[in-house]
């Protein structure tokens, strides 16, 4: 009786130790199990945040507009809505000019033009971003500004020179309309092949284009831009309203563009070959065909003389007027100012007073 107990004894000490190493070997799964599912939590929020972070690392870096840009050994002002890259300018996203992003605007050319005996440097800038600075600069300084009619990026050697139009200073004062001394730009060593481009945009008729005084010659022409007020509206010259504008290009060895367009001149009632029409900036309106010499005093003929790339084959003023009330027809009773401007009518970017061409839209 008594083994028998003491092998119940035995088995219940045995069921127990089972029970209390099952139930140990149970504990500690389950301890290593959390142990292990912590270090799994803790090894995915690394993983985590090192994704956060290279996320980050990944979003487009917004380069800001600098103040300043320099190229060639030139320090310059960015220009608003372009980006500048190696000497070429691109538009920007939401840039002022209807432009599309990326798209060319423009060129920065060192040493492109000599003026006065120095030599400067340009920024040719595409139509629609000239169309945007003429009119702002007419809006808040109620001045005309015009670019450069060529594209300096390829006419290469062209020589620019301000003169006195002592002439003209002579007319105005003995006529009593005197307003300051005049001025004109006289332009040699013009590439053949150079593309001349309209500076601005006229409405219709405000574009005229004469065929010399008696047409004489039919590679000489004058063309007349009428910006004032019909195209850019009013105007001020030292706070003295401006009733008439008109951009002035003569130019002798070109050939009108497009081709045919010299067949609408005819005389009119002064004796005048010309015709007028619409033009857009920028676009072509004549090609240099020959090198040759113009000269007042010999209008119409050939005097060359034996270095002709050092003598003007263009030349160009902006000409201003004060004018008399009109009368009851609504014409002009006569003239009370005059003016005549060179370089000062120029379209000039930053500090460094840039000159700026027309730079063609590819």
């Amino acid at each position: 009786m008594n083994k028998i107990i003491s092998r119940k004894i035995r088995l219940i000490e045995i069921i127990l130790a089972c029970i209390i190493f099952t139930l140990f070997f149970t504990i500690s799964a389950c301890k290593e199990t959390a142990a292990e599912e912590g270090e799994w939590e803790e090894e995915e929020e690394e993983v985590a945040e090192e994704e956060e972070e290279g996320a980050e690392e990944k979003l487009p870096i917004v380069e800001e507009t600098p103040e300043k840009i320099e190229w060639e050994g030139v320090v310059f002002s960015p220009i608003e809505g372009l980006r500048f890259d190696k000497g070429t300018f691109f538009a920007e996203a939401d840039n002022p000019y209807g432009l599309k992003e990326g798209e060319k605007a423009g060129v920065f050319i060192k040493d492109a033009v000599e003026i006065n005996g120095v030599m400067e440097s340009s920024i040719g800038l595409v139509p629609k971003v000239i169309e945007v600075m003429q009119k702002e600069i007419m809006e808040k300084d109620k001045e005309f500004r015009y670019p450069l009619p060529f594209n300096l990026e390829e006419a290469k050697g062209i020589k620019i020179r301000e003169v006195a139009d002592t002439e003209s200073d002579e007319w105005a004062k003995s006529e009593g309309y005197f307003w300051d001394n005049n001025t004109y730009l006289e332009i040699s060593n013009v590439p053949i092949g150079t593309v001349i481009y309209s500076s601005v945009s006229t409405k219709e008729n405000g574009y005229g284009i004469m065929v010399n005084y008696f047409g004489e010659r039919s590679d000489y022409y004058i063309f007349d831009f009428e910006v004032v007020p019909s195209t850019l509206g009013e105007s001020y010259f030292r706070n003295e309203k401006i009733d008439q504008g008109w951009l002035e290009i003569s130019a002798i060895g070109i050939k009108l563009l497009p081709v045919g367009i010299e067949n609408n001149i005819t005389e009119n009632e002064w004796g005048i070959y010309c015709f007028s029409t619409e033009t857009k900036a920028g676009t072509p309106i004549a090609n240099v065909i020959t090198q040759e010499y113009l000269d007042d005093q010999y209008w119409g003929k050939k005097n060359i003389p034996s270095d002709p790339l050092n003598e003007p084959s263009i030349s160009i003023k902006y000409n201003i007027n004060q004018l008399k009330p009109k009368d009851k027809d609504g014409n002009y009773t006569g003239v009370t100012k005059f003016l005549n401007r060179g370089l000062e009518s120029l379209l000039k970017l930053g500090e460094k007073n840039l000159l700026v061409f027309i730079n063609p839209a590819e």
